[in-house]
């Protein structure tokens, strides 16, 4: 059966139907807790990374050699 014609045969139920849950949704807007200035915890993440092979000086050396073909 369409919804369609099934709702326009059936106003009232339909048009009830849509204002409980109007009613409801501006009770529930109501209802939920506002405040002014929220609270907002930053979430903070540290990352810590240890890479196997020569030490940092040496891989400068390596890296400022000039060894870049141009």
């Amino acid at each position: 059966m369409n919804v369609i014609a099934l709702c326009v045969r059936h106003a009232v139920p339909v048009i009830v139907g849509v204002l409980l849950l109007l009613l409801f949704g501006v009770i529930a807007m109501f209802m939920i807790p506002r405040q002014l200035t929220p609270t907002v915890e930053v979430p903070v993440v540290g990352v810590s990374v240890v890479w196997p092979g020569p030490r940092r000086r040496k891989w400068k050396a390596r890296s400022s050699s000039g060894s870049r073909s141009r």
